[in-house]
């Protein structure tokens, strides 16, 4: 008999900027065809934008049963938490929300943090606090948050 496939209750999409990572690496390889010397600018701007936008690239996949974080690159490894596991789940914010008390760094100095937060807590006392990091298609966080909240694991603010 055929197994049913978990249906996904929140699916995130790939955030933009790995398009543009994409983007910029084809555009310079193209030019480095042409004009040799880009080949020197090639790895340390393709290894800025990669540390600054696309280290914690990914997809989160939300079933009723488990929240499965799937990273676009292969240095990060992907997870995958069970809901009957988790006790809460708080958050904290990338650079863009300057004002939030969620803000990760705080509201100064904190441009180095391209990527939004979960601090999931489990009901085993002796797992420790798990601090996952992810960067979603624009404002795809801000929908794992309401279904966070719906499903009662969001910390009130």
């Amino acid at each position: 008999m055929k197994e049913d496939k978990p249906k996904y209750l929140l699916k995130t999409r790939p955030p933009v900027s790995i398009i543009l990572l994409g983007t910029v690496d084809l555009y310079l390889l193209i030019e480095s065809i042409f004009n040799w010397p880009w080949l020197i600018y090639l790895v340390p701007l393709n290894a800025i934008f990669y540390v600054l936008f696309c280290r914690y690239c990914c997809i989160v996949r939300i079933t009723d049963i488990s929240i499965y974080i799937r990273y676009l690159n292969p240095f990060v490894r992907n997870q995958k938490f069970l809901v009957q596991d988790i006790k809460k789940i708080d958050y904290e914010r990338a650079f863009y929300n300057l004002f939030s008390s969620k803000t990760i760094g705080g509201p100064i100095f904190s441009f180095q943090y391209c990527y939004d937060r979960l601090m999931i807590n489990f009901k085993n006392e002796n797992r420790p606090e798990v601090y996952q990091n992810i960067n979603t298609f624009m404002f795809d966080f801000n929908r794992i948050l309401r279904y966070l909240q719906d499903s009662k694991l969001l910390v009130a603010n």
